[in-house]
């Protein structure tokens, strides 16, 4: 839910995605990127993925990217200026630290957007705000601001419900297998350095999860379940408390 809540405020509120619209996706295949690359392919963006090895390249295609790139050392913006008529992309989401900050920057077409997110890994250092090129748009995106109040947590949340439908109807999520509370510590346990690719959604008052959008290697997943009618906004507070205990409200 953090993470779904995560993607659909970069794609939409810090930028609004637009038909045609190119974004350069980093960790393509990880949890965040699986997710906000099914957003903006719903929104009818085109999307060009980072992955950091070839086994994780079919993941960010399943998920809708239009093409991929593998690379570790941040030399990707040659390919993706290539993939890109020449310009650049419109918006990058970039979360995988200062190792790519600048080649980030230099994938961005005039007047693009740079999405920097992700606290873990530290900042870019200081930044001379008169050093930024081709008039670009640069900003931290927090979630939070995303569900500042109840009644976004809400409507986003319902949101997330809608398109997870319509991404299934669309065959636009990879394959899937539920993750239980019982495989949960498993897959939060291999996450760090492991195999791991996607997301493990599980509710958070210990009812059956809602979804797993990539099974984890070497854990065991539960069957495959639909997605009936989301939660409703009581039930949306009282699991928003215990997922978001810094929520002000």
């Amino acid at each position: 839910m953090m993470q779904g809540l995560t993607a659909s405020h970069f794609a939409t509120d810090f930028y609004s995605t637009q038909p045609g619209d190119i974004a350069f996706v980093h960790a393509a295949a990880g949890g965040l990127g699986l997710l906000l690359t099914q957003i903006i392919k719903l929104r009818g963006g085109k999307v060009i993925g980072r992955v950091s090895s070839m086994d994780k390249v079919a993941v960010a295609k399943a998920a809708g990217a239009d093409h991929v790139i593998v690379a570790t050392d941040g030399k990707f913006v040659e390919k993706a200026r290539q993939l890109s008529g020449g310009e650049g992309v419109h918006v990058v989401f970039d979360g995988s630290g200062p190792s790519t900050f600048q080649g980030s920057l230099d994938v961005l077409r005039r007047s693009g957007t740079f999405c920097w997110y992700g606290p873990v890994l530290c900042g870019p250092g200081p930044l001379d705000i008169m050093s930024l090129p081709k008039s670009i748009k640069l900003g931290y995106a927090v979630f939070f601001d995303h569900i500042h109040t109840p009644e976004l947590l809400r409507a986003h949340s319902a949101r997330l419900f809608d398109w997870y439908q319509v991404a299934v109807h669309t065959q636009r999520l990879p394959t899937n297998h539920a993750m239980g509370t019982r495989a949960g510590a498993r897959g939060h346990a291999a996450a760090p350095g492991s195999h791991a690719r996607g997301l493990a959604i599980a509710k958070a008052d210990g009812r059956e999860p809602i979804r797993n959008a990539q099974s984890m290697d070497g854990v065991n997943a539960l069957p495959d379940q639909n997605l009936a009618e989301g939660p409703n906004g009581d039930e949306l507070e009282n699991r928003a408390l215990i997922l978001f205990p810094q929520i002000p409200w």
